[in-house]
């Protein structure tokens, strides 16, 4: 990946902005609709299918990249892996305290794809 072509990045970003907002959409539509089980398997089916399409978008955007934006998104993921790991375990105590009332998976998802794109914006100002 070049800087003439950000192609690749602008495509995951728009994935990884569908992914969020399919499951902050979806989440709500089966919370509050009366559906068949039909229908609510296919609903349940839309996130799933928007995060494969941002792995494959990842994914593409690394083979891609040249070493520096690879190491770039190496040290992206270095910061958001453990940072994830302190979050989940911050709101399960939090949740066992009562502090909060519950916590989703997919909330765990949204942090980790928060914290990576945190993370590069770390790395990538290192670099420049």
């Amino acid at each position: 990946m070049t800087k003439q072509d950000p192609k690749p990045m602008f495509r995951m970003a728009i994935a990884a902005g569908v992914g969020m907002a399919s499951v902050i959409f979806i989440s709500w539509l089966l919370e509050r609709l009366e559906l068949s089980a039909l229908a609510r398997l296919g609903l349940a089916m839309i996130p799933v299918a928007a995060y494969v399409f941002c792995l494959v978008s990842y994914l593409r955007l690394i083979r891609l990249a040249d070493e520096l934006q690879r190491r770039i998104h190496l040290e992206a993921l270095a910061i958001a892996f453990p940072s994830t790991a302190v979050a989940v375990l911050t709101c399960e105590y939090l949740r066992k305290a009562g502090f909060i009332t519950q916590f989703k998976p997919d909330y765990v998802l949204m942090m980790m794809m928060a914290l990576w794109v945190f993370g590069y914006l770390i790395a990538r100002r290192r670099y420049q």
